[in-house]
C-alpha cells in the first residue's frame, strides 16, 4: 500500500515513495489498503508520501498560543471490504486520549492493486485543532495519533506488522514507540529563523553588507524568508540605501546561514550625520518555519564625506545700467559637495563706487536646499540718467547662517555697473535761419544729455555783437530741467553800414556749476547764422590831379571808409573818409580807391606824374591840301598818331608768336594780342593829341593796354586809359617801355 501525506501553508508533512505494485499482507482480507492525510482543500488530490521512521508535525503552537496550520487536517483510510463498523483517530496529547470518530464515506468497486473484484470503503475525519482539545493544549505539547478500526468483532490499531489491521508494508510510522508503550512520539515545533547579529555598522563606502541568519533547529527543506525595509534616519527616498533584495533562501539541513546583500548602501558624496535603517524578517514564504524574536537588523551608515565648502561660481559680473527702473540678476554659488540639511549662507554687499539702494540692491542670504550643490543670490541694478562713470560693489560670502559648512575661496565677487550715460550737450540748430537787419530773429535749443549731479552754468555770446546778439545770455541746468530744451533767440543788430550779408555766430561756454562730470566736457560748437544788410550801396566816385609836385586825390561818393592804393610816393593811404587827400611829390603814381563798406567797389584812377609839363594847346592848323610830313612812323605792329623824331618802336608779337621770347611777363603772355617796345622816350617829347597828352601808341585789336614802365626797375605795371581808332586800341605813355594789348 501507499501511505501519503499532503501539506499546505505551515503544515509540514514530508513523505516517502513506495512501490506501486505490492502484495496484501496478513491472514485475511480485512486489511487497510492505504491511509492518507491531507488538508480540507484546496487541492483534494495533491498528495505526497511519508518518509519512514521520521517524526512529523501536525500542529505547532507559538509562544502566543497561535496554532499552525490554521486550516484543519483530514485523515482518510481505504479498506478492502465493507465489514468495518467504525474507525477512529486516537490522539495522545500527553495528558489524555482523545478520539476523533471517522465516518463512512462511500463504497466503490475497482480493480485495485491486482485484487480483482474487491469492494473498498473510505473512512475519513477532520482532525480537531489542539485548541479544541479538552483541556486546550499549549505550546510544546506532545501530539501523536493512531488509527483504530473496528470490524464488529474487535478493535485494533494500525501497526507495523502485528494485529489484525496491519500496515501491509510495515511502513506506518505514526506510532513506532513500542518501547514506551504509549504509542506516542514527540512532535517537533517549526524551527524559528532569527538574525544571528542584529546590528551592522560600517562606513558609507562599504556598500555591500553581510548578514547572518540562524535556525532554532534544522529542517530537511529550504526555507525562504522575506525581507522588509524601514527608514530611520537613513531613508530610501533620499537614496541612502536600496531595497532590491526582498528574500533570502536558507538551504535545507542547516542551522546557520550567512550571505551578502550586494549594493545595500549607496556611497554618495553628501555630507550627513551617521544614519541607520532596519531590515526585518517579515515572514516565511516557503518551507515550514517561523520568524523568531530577533527578527530586526539595524544597519548603520557611517558618514565619510567632508563638510561642504561654499564659494562663488564667478568672481566678476558686469551689467549695463539702463536709464530707468531696475533689472534683476543672479550670482551663482557652489557647494563642494551636497549636504543632508539646508545650508544658509550670509552675504554682505559692500559699496565701492556704487551706492546701495541708489545704484543697486542685493539679497543677504543664499540657501542651498538639502542635496543640492548650486544656489543663486539675487540682486538688482537701478537705472538712472546720471553720467557717473562705471561703478562697482562687492558681494562677500560672509558667514554660515545655518547648517554645517565652511566659507571657501573665492568668497568675494565684484559687480560692475556699466554707465551708459555720457555727459554732453544736445544743441538743435535745425530751426536756425538767416536774419536781417534791423531786428529779425531766429532760434535754436539746447539741453543736457544726462541728468547732472549738480548744476551746469552756461553763457551765450556773439562773435560780432554789431551784427547779432543772443538772448538769454546765461542759463543754468540742474536735475529738474536738464532734459527740457531751452530756447535761445538770435536777434539781428542794425549797424547802419552798407556791409552786405555778414556772418554771425552765438558762442556757448560753460562758466561753472557743481556738476563735476560736466567740467571736462568741451563747449558746444558755435551756432552760426547770416545777417542780411538793410543799407543800399552807394556809387564810388573819386578823381586825381597834379597840383605842382603833389597829387591830390578827391573822394566824393561811396561807402566809407576807403583805402587809396597803388604805386608811388605816400601810398597806400588806408581807412580815410570823404574829401581830398594829398600825396606829396614829385613822383609818378598809379592810383586806385577801394571802398571798405557797402559793395566794396574799386575805382582805378590811372597813372599820374607830377610835376607835368603841359604844353599850351596848339590851335588846329588851317586847312591845307596835304598834312605836314611826319618825320618818323612807329608802324611796326602798331602806329603812333604823332611820332617825334628820335623815337623808334620794336615789334614784339606777330601772328600769335612772340618775336623776342620773354619780352612779356608770363602772366600776360597767355592773354597777349599784340606787344611793342618804345625806346628813347624820356617823357619830355610829348605830343598833344585829340584824346590826351603824351605819346599815343595804338595796337591793332580790341582789349586792354598794359604799360610796363621802362624808367623803373623792375618795371612798374599799370593799365592805360584807352580809346579806339580804326579798329585799334590806343593809349598815352610818358616814358619809354613796353605796351601790351591783352584780352579783356
Amino acid at each position: 500500500m501507499k501511505l501519503r501525506f499532503f501539506s499546505l501553508l505551515t503544515l509540514c508533512l514530508c513523505l516517502f515513495t513506495i512501490q506501486t505494485q505490492f502484495v496484501l499482507a496478513g491472514a485475511n482480507d480485512n486489511n487497510v489498503q492505504w491511509a492518507e492525510l491531507y488538508h480540507q482543500g484546496p487541492t483534494y488530490n495533491s498528495r505526497t508520501e511519508f518518509v519512514p521512521f521520521k517524526p512529523y508535525t501536525f500542529f505547532s503552537v507559538d509562544t502566543s498560543s497561535n496554532f499552525y496550520p490554521s486550516t484543519q487536517v483530514r485523515v482518510s483510510i481505504l479498506v478492502d471490504n465493507n465489514d468495518i463498523t467504525s474507525a477512529n483517530v486516537v490522539y495522545w496529547d500527553g495528558d489524555s486520549t482523545e478520539f476523533a470518530s471517522m465516518s463512512y464515506d462511500n463504497d466503490f468497486t475497482d480493480v485495485f492493486h491486482s485484487q480483482p473484484s474487491n469492494t473498498y470503503s473510505i473512512w475519513s475525519v477532520i482532525l480537531p485543532a489542539p485548541k479544541d482539545f479538552s483541556p486546550p493544549q499549549g505550546a510544546g505539547f506532545n501530539l501523536c495519533y493512531r488509527i483504530q478500526v473496528n470490524d464488529g468483532t474487535d478493535s485494533d490499531y494500525l501497526n507495523f506488522s502485528s494485529g489484525d489491521w496491519q500496515n501491509p508494508l510495515d511502513q506506518w510510522v505514526m506510532d513506532n514507540d513500542s518501547t514506551t508503550g504509549n504509542f506516542c512520539q514527540l512532535v517537533n515545533s517549526y524551527p524559528q529563523v532569527n538574525f544571528s547579529v542584529t546590528s551592522n555598522t560600517a562606513p558609507e563606502s562599504t556598500t555591500d553588507r553581510g548578514i547572518s541568519l540562524s535556525l532554532s533547529s534544522s529542517i530537511d527543506e529550504p526555507v525562504t524568508v522575506t525581507l522588509t525595509y524601514s527608514d530611520n534616519t537613513a531613508t530610501l527616498a533620499d537614496g541612502d540605501y536600496n531595497n532590491t533584495t526582498t528574500s533570502i533562501t536558507i538551504p535545507a539541513g542547516v542551522t546557520s546561514y550567512s550571505t551578502t546583500l550586494v549594493g545595500l548602501v549607496n556611497n554618495d558624496s553628501k555630507y550627513e550625520l551617521n544614519e541607520d535603517f532596519n531590515i526585518t524578517l517579515s515572514g516565511v514564504s516557503t518551507g515550514n518555519a517561523t520568524i523568531g524574536a530577533s527578527n530586526t537588523l539595524n544597519v548603520t551608515i557611517q558618514n565619510d564625506d567632508p563638510i561642504p565648502s561654499v564659494i562663488w561660481s564667478a568672481t566678476t559680473a558686469s551689467h549695463t545700467e539702463g536709464n530707468s527702473g531696475s533689472t534683476g540678476h543672479t550670482l551663482g554659488a557652489t557647494l563642494s559637495n551636497p549636504s543632508y540639511e539646508n545650508i544658509v549662507v550670509n552675504v554682505a554687499a559692500t559699496d565701492v563706487t556704487a551706492t546701495n539702494t541708489v545704484d543697486y540692491t542685493a539679497g543677504s542670504t543664499i540657501t542651498f536646499t538639502s542635496g543640492t550643490t548650486t544656489a543663486n543670490l539675487s540682486y538688482t541694478i537701478i537705472g538712472d540718467v546720471l553720467a557717473e562713470g562705471n561703478e562697482t560693489f562687492t558681494l562677500t560670502l560672509n558667514s554660515i547662517g545655518s547648517g554645517t559648512a565652511t566659507i571657501g575661496s573665492p568668497s568675494v565677487a565684484t559687480i560692475t555697473i556699466i554707465d551708459d550715460d555720457t555727459a554732453g550737450y544736445n544743441v538743435n540748430t535745425s530751426t536756425v535761419t538767416a536774419i536781417s537787419e534791423p531786428s529779425t530773429t531766429t532760434t535754436f535749443t539746447i539741453q543736457l544729455n544726462t541728468m547732472p549731479s549738480g548744476t551746469v552754468d552756461l553763457a551765450f555770446g556773439s562773435t560780432d555783437p554789431s551784427e547779432c546778439l543772443p538772448s538769454p545770455t546765461t542759463l543754468t541746468f540742474d536735475n529738474t530741467n536738464w532734459n527740457t530744451p531751452q530756447v535761445i533767440t538770435i536777434t539781428a543788430q542794425d549797424d547802419a553800414l552798407l556791409d552786405g550779408p555778414q556772418p554771425c555766430a552765438v558762442t556757448i561756454t560753460r562758466t561753472g556749476g557743481t556738476a563735476s562730470e560736466y567740467a571736462s566736457v568741451p563747449n558746444p560748437a558755435n551756432v552760426a547764422t547770416t545777417v542780411n544788410d538793410d543799407e543800399a550801396p552807394n556809387t564810388l566816385s573819386a578823381t586825381a590831379v597834379c597840383v605842382g609836385n603833389d597829387l591830390q586825390v578827391t573822394i566824393s561818393a561811396g561807402d566809407a571808409n576807403f583805402d587809396i592804393t597803388g604805386t608811388g610816393a605816400g601810398l597806400p593811404v588806408t581807412n580815410v573818409g570823404f574829401g581830398t587827400h594829398t600825396l606829396t611829390g614829385p613822383s609818378t603814381w598809379i592810383v586806385s580807391v577801394i571802398e571798405l563798406g557797402g559793395d566794396i567797389e574799386t575805382l582805378n584812377l590811372g597813372t599820374f606824374s607830377c610835376p607835368v609839363s603841359v604844353p599850351t594847346p596848339t590851335p588846329p592848323p588851317a586847312p591845307v591840301s596835304a598834312p605836314p610830313p611826319i618825320p618818323q612812323r612807329c608802324d611796326i605792329g602798331g602806329y603812333s598818331l604823332v611820332m617825334p623824331e628820335g623815337i623808334f618802336c620794336t615789334n614784339l608779337f606777330a601772328n600769335g608768336v612772340f618775336l623776342i621770347p620773354g619780352s612779356v611777363p608770363g602772366d600776360l603772355a597767355s592773354l597777349t594780342l599784340g606787344a611793342v617796345d618804345i625806346g628813347k622816350f624820356d617823357g619830355e617829347k610829348v605830343v598833344p593829341g585829340e584824346f590826351g597828352t603824351g605819346l599815343p601808341i595804338c595796337l591793332r585789336g580790341s582789349g586792354r593796354l598794359i604799360f610796363l614802365d621802362g624808367s623803373t626797375s623792375p618795371r612798374a605795371r599799370f593799365e592805360l586809359e584807352t580809346f579806339t581808332i580804326d579798329g585799334k586800341t590806343c593809349g598815352f605813355i610818358i616814358n619809354s617801355g613796353t605796351v601790351v594789348l591783352i584780352t579783356r
